[in-house]
């Protein structure tokens, strides 16, 4: 299956797509990242502490690389990189505003998996890393609860590609100058958003949406990508290695470790809840 899927992104003819069609148990799947974990302070690279002890613990269970490099150094470039299966060299997405262009917009893991009868959701960083800032057209049929960006550029023409971005940005701001004008929601700050606070709360949604989402009846493809691990300063959920201690510089290592434990737990919540439905067995995570 896994070849059918890199087969199917980096030859866009439709053997692709075919092919996955005629699988007739589709597996579900599930993408977990996080932002900027350092492998050398993962348990289960052989670091001196336990930050990782269930992916430690389940690890014959993993395909575990140790030669894997990022394609980019920024969240934008990396994960769309892995989405469509391009280096960003190709997509000429690195950081925003960059946007995907032509043909290239409509070609990827998500939209291939779309044909293929799959229900797709993303749960991410808003601006950083979601379809419509990226201009990833008919990529998931939710983009972080929402589906009215999906709707809306999915009705125009390819060849707008600049327009339905350009569209797209304008339509989104002013909904949420909207809300913020009559105080039901404060309208979104892309700094904020990889804020300590600002964070916390995103990370909490995404896997509350993802949770959510396994309980769908059709195949789904669920992407995610939580922000605990960003730093400078680290909203640690459970202290462990920093019990009892104060967070009063950047990057302090029992705080970062601590994060990096937050983020196995992340990892261990959803698994246990597709053990629960019954569908570990047929889930690539």
């Amino acid at each position: 299956i896994s070849a059918a899927i890199s087969l199917s992104i980096s030859d866009t003819s439709t053997y692709g797509h075919a092919l996955l069609k005629t699988i007739e148990r589709k597996p579900n799947i599930i993408i977990i990242s996080a932002d900027g974990i350092n492998a050398e302070q993962m348990g289960v690279y052989g670091y001196k502490r336990q930050t990782t002890p269930f992916i430690s613990a389940k690890a014959n269970e993993f395909a575990v690389f140790s030669h894997a490099y990022t394609n980019n150094a920024n969240t934008t470039g990396s994960v769309t990189s892995m989405l469509t299966g391009m280096s960003p060299i190709k997509t000429g997405v690195i950081y925003p505003p960059d946007i995907m262009r032509g043909a290239e917009s409509t070609r990827g893991l998500p939209q291939i998996l779309g044909t293929a009868g799959y229900t797709r959701t993303n749960w991410s960083v808003s601006y950083y890393s979601n379809s419509h800032a990226q201009n990833m057209v008919n990529a998931f049929d939710s983009d972080n609860g929402s589906n009215i960006f999906s709707t809306f550029t999915n009705i125009l023409p390819e060849s707008y590609e600049l327009s339905r971005w350009l569209i797209t940005a304008i339509v989104k701001e002013f909904i949420e100058m909207i809300h913020g004008a009559f105080l039901f929601q404060e309208m979104e700050n892309p700094f904020n958003l990889v804020s300590n606070h600002d964070s916390f709360v995103q990370d909490a949604r995404n896997l509350a949406g993802a949770m959510r989402d396994m309980d769908n009846a059709k195949p789904f493809f669920i992407n995610t990508h939580f922000m605990m691990t960003h730093g400078a300063f680290f909203p640690v959920m459970k202290p462990y290695f920093s019990m009892g201690k104060e967070q009063n510089a950047p990057w302090m290592p029992d705080f970062y470790d601590d994060a990096i434990r937050d983020f196995d737990t992340t990892v261990k919540i959803i698994y246990e809840r597709l053990q629960q439905l019954g569908k570990l067995d047929n889930t690539i995570i």
